[in-house]
């Protein structure tokens, strides 16, 4: 039962994690052009790094079952994702190695996913449906404000003292794991812990219920097939990126920041209460299409970025314009397709699917690179934007649809 209390407790958990996450998410992006300039990463180390992110993917996927088969709470899945996101940095921040950096991300981005489904069920069990997209937004709007604070502080001390990047780091991830033991305890109607089923269960069933889910929800599959799509289309860009930035167009820390914090962060402020209306009063065929079209036109935009930086700051600004109306539907498309289910498996999914592409995403880009000029694949990531929003926007979108 959802008391007023709990209510609050909960907004309360929101903001706090808000204020406190988003310094460490300002700095993490800039990783691999901290690993590039400062201790000297490989192109294939930088590429590396993008191909684990589906293994982190699929690795929270099992993580979160625990709490889908209510083998752990919900506290101590956030708690426990907390603690272990943070501890795969202690040995690259002891020493300057960039394969330990990458180790180290690679464990945080496992368990910064895996904590997603236990939060969406506390805001599931803790906050009426019908304040699901405002209560989500706010804490978009401030993590993205906080965003703009941290980098206008630090992104001309990055410029002054290149090396002194850790510090922010350190700092950021110790804030990150402050606010997860915060936002634990203040969850109200927290899960019963019970006993999971054996090895082959915990193993075998996510994946069979999975593909179940896929095939008898028609509106979810389709959803899922225009994201993959599209989201490909970002994918082979990710290795292509920073190295572009970095040995091409010798693009700044401070300009980084600027593009990738307070850019991005305008367009994902100005325009969430936006996407949050839309999202009430309109399908989400015509949500998904819009998403779609917005990532278009930032790899469009960064065709441009070789004769002005106006032009990455802009493509930025757009990028967090789309970023805030995919954060709310990604998210929120767990709550609004479960309907009575749990919504973990459905957010269990999502994560997969992101898992999926992220593995053919960057190998495809690796392959690009090594053809193709970054301007050409920039080409063809807005093409696979294109395609994805073509194929969901004419979908009629109809009630759940079980296949025999």
């Amino acid at each position: 039962m959802i008391t007023h209390l709990s209510y609050k407790k909960a907004h309360i958990a929101i903001i706090i994690a808000s204020i406190l996450k988003e310094p460490f998410a300002c700095i993490f992006p800039l990783l691999p052009f901290f690993l590039l300039k400062d201790l000297q990463a490989t192109a294939s180390e930088i590429v590396l790094l993008s191909m684990l992110r589906p293994i982190s993917a699929f690795c929270s996927f099992y993580f979160s079952e625990c709490v889908t088969r209510k083998s752990i709470t919900l506290k101590n899945a956030m708690r426990w994702s907390g603690i272990l996101g943070a501890l795969g940095f202690v040995p690259a921040l002891m020493t300057e190695s960039a394969l330990l950096y990458i180790f180290g991300a690679t464990v945080h981005m496992i368990f910064t996913r895996a904590q997603i489904p236990a939060w969406m069920e506390v805001i599931k069990t803790n906050i009426e449906k019908k304040d699901w997209e405002s209560s989500f937004s706010l804490g978009s709007i401030i993590s993205y404000s906080t965003g703009v604070l941290y980098t206008i502080f630090f992104s001309s001390m990055l410029d002054k003292h290149p090396l002194a990047w850790k510090w922010p780091f350190f700092i950021g991830l110790a804030l990150s794991l402050a606010a997860m033991f915060i936002q634990a305890a203040l969850i109200d109607n927290d899960q019963i812990v019970q006993k999971g089923g054996g090895l082959k269960i915990q193993l075998f069933n996510p994946l069979k219920d999975s593909v179940y889910l896929i095939i008898k929800n028609q509106e979810f599959r389709r959803f899922q097939w225009a994201f993959m799509i599209g989201g490909i289309g970002l994918m082979i860009i990710q290795p292509v990126i920073p190295i572009y930035f970095t040995h091409r167009l010798l693009v700044s820390y401070s300009d980084l920041m600027i593009a990738f914090s307070i850019c991005k962060a305008l367009g994902f402020v100005l325009t969430t209460p936006l996407w949050s209306g839309f999202l009430k009063s309109f399908s989400q065929r015509a949500f998904v299409g819009l998403v779609l079209l917005g990532f278009a036109l930032f790899s469009f935009l960064l065709l441009f970025s070789s004769m002005t930086l106006y032009s990455l700051f802009f493509a930025y600004f757009i990028y967090g314009v789309a970023q805030a109306g995919s954060h709310l539907i990604w998210h929120l498309s767990a709550l609004l397709f479960s309907e009575n289910e749990p919504s973990s498996r459905y957010l269990g999914i999502n994560t997969v699917m992101v898992g999926i592409r992220g593995l053919i995403g960057p190998m495809i880009g690796w392959f690009l690179m090594h053809t193709l000029s970054p301007p050409l694949i920039f080409t063809m990531s807005m093409a696979f934007s294109l395609i994805g929003a073509m194929y969901y926007f004419p979908f009629k979108i109809s009630k759940t649809t079980v296949v025999p």
